[in-house]
């Protein structure tokens, strides 16, 4: 009887390499969130002084929460401005915020600055996470 063998030894451990993988691919995520939030306060309309609000201004209530949760890695952004004058109205108004400024042309804001620009992140997040592979992978 004839017989072949091939051993190969000191190959990579496949679970320490998705875990590099997997921290890498977060921390891309946790920077790419956090870039939406900054591009879009930055951008966000300011409330005019006419105004006798007491509340927080919305664009300061951003909630970035990122999780990990075997395989599947999830960033969410939250803003928690509510309506009235304090703050405390118990509605979500941040759908209805549309401006004129800042080149956002009379839009609402969330759409043009959160969910729009957060598909463009996702393909960049794509992107990142290949680099990642790469070099989890070593190549």
């Amino acid at each position: 009887m004839g017989q072949t063998k091939v051993t190969a030894t000191g190959l990579p451990d496949p679970k320490r390499i998705f875990a590099r993988l997997q921290t890498r691919a977060g921390a891309a995520m946790q920077r790419r969130g956090d870039q939406l939030v900054s591009d879009a306060r930055a951008r966000w309309p300011k409330r005019g002084k006419v105004y006798k609000y007491t509340r927080p201004h919305s664009r300061d209530l951003f909630r970035i929460v990122f999780r990990e949760d075997g395989t599947t890695l999830t960033l969410t952004v939250y803003n928690d401005a509510e309506d009235g004058p304090t703050g405390e109205g118990g509605t979500n108004y941040i759908f209805f915020i549309k401006s004129w400024k800042n080149g956002l042309g009379g839009k609402n804001v969330w759409q043009t600055l959160i969910r729009k620009p957060a598909k463009t992140i996702s393909k960049a997040f794509a992107r990142d996470v290949t680099e990642a592979a790469r070099e989890a992978f070593g190549g």
